[in-house]
């Protein structure tokens, strides 16, 4: 299984609120797949929206009724539906591609409980398709995440390309997590891999094309980007290269890249920690490979 390859355990997703971001799920499915790792689908039950039904001044809005008091029963039962649709959206991706994942409810702010993952798991952020969800305090706390977790993150675009059959990997040598990360999922899928070098030239990874090619991955070295590649242009590249996912390291480019949260990715993107498990960071690894 991949996991054995990447050291990953399980993934975390929060499950979106508009149906319209279910495509960005169905990649998270695929991917754990892929991974062979557990997958979460977590809905989370924000304490504070019931405590703000509490206050005898609260107003929501509501289509084709205006303003009305805010009221509790109301809050639960919307939150009760919520859940229940989203499992059941959550469980039909995960029956139609035959595989496993588990649900639950959790309690709290999805920041909150995101940033508790470990070294071993993958937090994943469906960036939604409603400009306006961008601007929310929880899609920023989201966003946040990925400068504070010790998890890898996966940032999915509501609706990632369906007709890309090519995986793309930033880095710029062996024993990196990303591209390590990106052959064992390429070897598992089945499917072609693209190596943007980075800093170095492409002769430098030679070896890892050799390593990709023992497991059957077919692997092209694309022009190196050694000055200015960020996310922005990676991910365009990797749009031009027809890539369905776009695997980098988290620290390089997420300490770079503060301005996320303006960021419309066209292209899931896996930022994997720098201190993520492989068999290739072991001393001896260069001379097994």
């Amino acid at each position: 299984m991949a996991d054995s390859e990447t050291g990953f355990k399980r993934m975390i997703i929060g499950l979106p609120h508009n149906p319209r971001d279910y495509p960005a799920v169905s990649t998270t499915v695929w991917l754990a797949k892929q991974l062979g790792i557990d997958l979460i689908g977590t809905v989370f039950e924000d304490v504070g929206l019931a405590q703000l039904a509490d206050l005898p001044e609260a107003r929501e809005f509501r289509a084709m009724s205006s303003w009305q008091p805010l009221s509790a029963a109301q809050l639960t039962s919307d939150l009760a539906r919520m859940s229940a649709e989203a499992q059941r959206m959550f469980s039909e991706i995960i029956a139609q591609q035959r595989t496993s994942g588990s649900f639950q409810l959790a309690r709290g702010s999805a920041a909150d409980f995101l940033v508790q993952a470990g070294a071993n798991d993958i937090v994943a952020i469906v960036d939604p398709k409603n400009p306006l969800e961008r601007i929310t305090r929880q899609f920023r706390e989201l966003v946040d995440i990925i400068f504070q977790t010790a998890a890898s993150v996966l940032i999915v675009p509501s609706s990632p390309p369906v007709d890309s059959r090519q995986l793309v990997a930033a880095g710029s040598r062996i024993g990196d997590p990303a591209i390590a990360t990106a052959i064992a999922i390429a070897a598992s899928a089945k499917e072609p891999l693209t190596i943007i070098p980075l800093e170095q030239s492409p002769q430098a990874l030679a070896r890892v094309v050799e390593r990709a090619r023992q497991l059957g991955v077919r692997t092209t070295v694309a022009q190196p980007m050694l000055h200015g590649a960020d996310l922005s242009s990676l991910a365009t590249v990797s749009c031009n290269l027809k890539g369905k996912l776009l695997i980098a390291g988290r620290e390089r480019f997420a300490i770079a890249d503060h301005s996320f949260s303006q960021l419309r990715v066209q292209i899931p993107l896996l930022l994997v920690r720098s201190g993520a498990s492989s068999p290739w960071n072991r001393p001896d690894a260069a001379e097994d490979a």
